[in-house]
């Protein structure tokens, strides 16, 4: 909405500064060309120079004025916070500071957030919400990761129908289910039920290896997945037990020309 005068870009070159005749400073992430910031500087004549040197940004303007701003300002305390994952604490330095968000230690918001969120997620899908709500609250401050919270808070329905469809067991439902709403294949419920998949799977391969005749043991543990998209690799498993024998007897002799024969 305003006229860019004048950017410098940082000494990582990750993040450009621009200036503006309305005197706004606009920080923009260069890999992803968006904006992660902008502030409107009290003097309104313009900026006309923007100079960054041990951690600070010298800003000149039309009128002659100079002002300095410190993003270092409490650096230690900050970094100290984000070392220590104190989300809130760190939150509320950069309300006071947002200029400290160029620190490289500010990245743990971006680093982080997809365990917080998936960890959010799961309080959702118990219907605690104040508490994932609260667990998100320093991280909303950005648009974006406040878009995709909010669309699991207005899906918390359909992730406790599918939490429920887990922990009873109905593995089928679960991954039509899944098929069906695909955001699902990202949550970590999702994960949870693939993890419970590959156990059964390699505890029926193993105990048909240490004995073909465990076979129909072998079937009984994976009947649960029978009806899923999980069957051809279950059926590839029953009808070709020999095999899986013979490989692994191959791979157990260093025979790697044969095996992957």
């Amino acid at each position: 909405t305003s006229w860019p005068s004048v950017f410098c870009i940082n000494d990582d070159e990750k993040l450009a500064i621009v200036g503006s005749r309305d005197s706004t400073i606009y920080v923009i992430n260069l890999k992803e060309n968006t904006k992660v910031f902008d502030i409107k500087l009290d003097n309104a004549s313009g900026i006309s120079a923007l100079y960054l040197y041990l951690g600070k940004i010298f800003v000149g303007f039309t009128n002659g004025e100079l002002i300095i701003i410190n993003y270092n300002d409490k650096d230690n305390e900050f970094m100290e916070s984000c070392n220590k994952k104190d989300y809130p604490k760190a939150t509320k330095m950069l309300d006071k500071n947002i200029f400290l968000s160029l620190l490289p230690c500010a990245k743990i918001f971006d680093d982080d957030w997809e365990d917080v969120l998936k960890d959010a997620v799961k309080l959702l899908s118990y219907e605690k919400i104040d508490e994932a709500t609260n667990l998100v609250e320093p991280f909303i401050r950005d648009e974006r990761k406040k878009e995709a919270f909010n669309f699991y808070l207005n899906s918390k329905d359909t992730l406790k129908k599918f939490r429920t469809l887990i922990d009873e067991k109905a593995y089928e439902e679960a991954y039509n289910m899944a098929l069906q709403i695909k955001f699902l294949l990202k949550t970590s419920y999702f994960e949870d039920l693939e993890n419970i998949w590959h156990k059964a799977f390699n505890y029926a391969k193993k105990i048909i290896e240490e004995n073909p005749n465990n076979a129909e043991s072998a079937k009984k543990i994976l009947g649960a997945f029978l009806k899923t998209p999980k069957k051809p690799v279950i059926m590839q498993l029953l009808n070709n037990i020999n095999i899986f024998k013979d490989a692994e007897n191959l791979v157990k002799e260093q025979n790697f020309k044969e095996y992957f024969l």
